[in-house]
């Protein structure tokens, strides 16, 4: 059975940043609203006057193209991203070019795209590829390498060069439709590229969010934190709404469990190693009010539509706050990371040698600093993109911040991913498995006392079972999910 069209570009339509994900994983079949392509074809030249531009396409080399490209579904973002402002504008392209855009989403045919500073650089290959100029890429694939296992260099790498792209229109049967100058302006301006990429890093972080509260809650328990600090009168006391939602959340995730609040005074972790476990409602509420803020700016992005411009010059300016938005998403989420960290650091070095063991304690540590590594390269991916805002208050390196935010989001889950073993070891080592339901315990009991009755010998070894069971720690209703998932992983 075919699956049904996502289309593009029908009268009133408001697409969002969900779509855009799924076209860029590659889940849905791109095509043209019917309608909304009559509307373009209207608002473009009549075919008679369309003057192709001069462009030498023996110029641009098949082996010219930058180190670093975006991958797979970031350049498959950023063409679904350029279609949407295309079909929702009046620039005046044709309708060939939001076609040959279709096509290329539908054939997975991607044009190497630069990871660069700008829109204009990212989308100027774009326009490039309308002509069939440059290259592919593809997702690489992932062989098993000379011993018999994975080869990770592979499976590391995002993206590799594929054939060029005129070669694989040929083998696809797509004709280049070219494009006027006029064309290529429209093509080359606008926050496309950031905002496709952007799209990406926001939904993903928008997950990692949840996630990162989950495991948070998690860690209170295997330390045993006290949770008054995520009461309601404390936490709106200071004023941040999103903190609230975020202490609201943590305690519902809590809810029902024995474990949190027996850690007495700072034994077991000092004053300040506390406050990621304390502060929690107030750090996590700092990513929910950053994700808010970038969710609104791209997403403006991606429902604008293009102008036509005057002349040569474009009449559609870069938005100034969507680097800034960006900028600040990255922060929260390296902040979040590293409290992530931190946590997991604490709980894990709270265990001891002797409750952990020293060759698992040594194991999560190192699996801490792999990923403090991570943190610190996307911190230093996200300082250059605030260096040069700095340095040029006019600059307005768009997809340089999407890039950042999207190695932010990555890191972040590396350092969630640690703390949630972390916890689910420290648990593992101090309480065992957790304890049996009540609704257990009480048929158990039934089937125990009814041995008893009949003289059978069934009665001892319930009850001895049940003591087992009971040494286990009873969590959360939410963290419990959470650790039965880690531990199923």
């Amino acid at each position: 059975m075919t699956a049904k069209a996502f289309t593009i570009g029908g009268i009133g339509a408001q697409p969002s940043l969900d779509d855009v994900v799924k076209i860029a994983h590659g889940g849905i079949v791109v095509a043209l609203d019917a309608a909304g392509a009559e509307r373009v074809k209207k608002a473009s030249p009549p075919p008679k006057s369309f003057q192709p531009e001069t462009f030498d396409a023996a110029a641009t080399s098949t082996t010219d193209f930058p180190a670093q490209l975006l991958d797979v579904a970031q350049s498959r973002a950023v063409l679904a991203t350029r279609l949407l402002t295309l079909m929702n504008g009046t620039s005046g392209t044709r309708v060939q070019v939001a076609e040959f855009l279709v096509s290329l989403l539908n054939g997975n045919i991607l044009p190497a795209l630069p990871a660069a500073a700008t829109d204009e650089e990212v989308l100027s290959r774009l326009a490039d590829a309308c002509h069939g100029a440059g290259t592919t890429v593809v997702q690489p694939a992932v062989r098993d390498d000379a011993s018999g296992g994975a080869d990770v260099a592979a499976a590391a790498a995002a993206v590799a060069v594929g054939p060029a792209l005129g070669d694989a229109l040929a083998a696809a049967g797509i004709v280049p439709p070219g494009v006027s100058a006029t064309e290529r302006v429209v093509l080359s301006t606008g926050c496309s590229a950031a905002a496709g990429v952007a799209a990406l890093a926001v939904q993903g972080g928008k997950k990692l969010l949840s996630l990162a509260t989950a495991t948070a809650a998690l860690s209170c328990e295997a330390l045993g934190v006290q949770t008054k600090s995520f009461e309601a009168d404390v936490v709106e006391a200071q004023g941040y709404k999103s903190a609230v939602v975020v202490a609201d959340e943590l305690l519902g995730l809590l809810e029902g469990s024995k474990r949190v609040g027996t850690l007495k005074g700072d034994k077991g972790a000092a004053a300040e190693q506390l406050t990621p476990f304390t502060a929690a409602p107030q750090r996590l509420g700092a990513l929910s009010e950053a994700l808010a803020a970038a969710y609104g700016s791209v997403r403006s992005e991606v429902q604008s539509g293009a102008l036509p411009p005057k002349g040569l010059t474009p009449l559609s300016a870069p938005s100034p706050l969507l680097s800034t938005s960006l900028l600040d998403l990255s922060r929260a989420l390296l902040a979040t990371a590293r409290d992530s960290l931190a946590r997991a650091r604490t709980v894990t070095t709270g265990l001891g040698p002797a409750a952990g063991g020293a060759d698992g304690v040594a194991a999560v540590l190192q699996q801490v600093a792999a990923a403090e590594s991570d943190v610190a390269a996307a911190q230093r991916q996200m300082a250059a993109v605030g260096q040069a805002m700095l340095t040029d208050v006019d600059a307005m390196p768009g997809v340089q911040a999407a890039l950042a935010a999207s190695s932010a989001v990555e890191a972040a889950v590396g350092a969630v991913a640690v703390e949630a073993v972390a916890a689910v070891a420290s648990l593992r080592a101090l309480e065992g498995p957790p304890a049996v339901p009540a609704a257990t315990a009480t048929e158990e009991t039934a089937v125990a006392a009814a041995a008893a009755a009949a003289g059978g010998k069934g009665g001892g070894d319930k009850k001895k079972d049940r003591k087992a069971s009971a040494a286990g720690v009873v969590l959360g209703k939410g963290t419990a999910l959470l650790r039965s998932y880690v531990e199923k992983a």
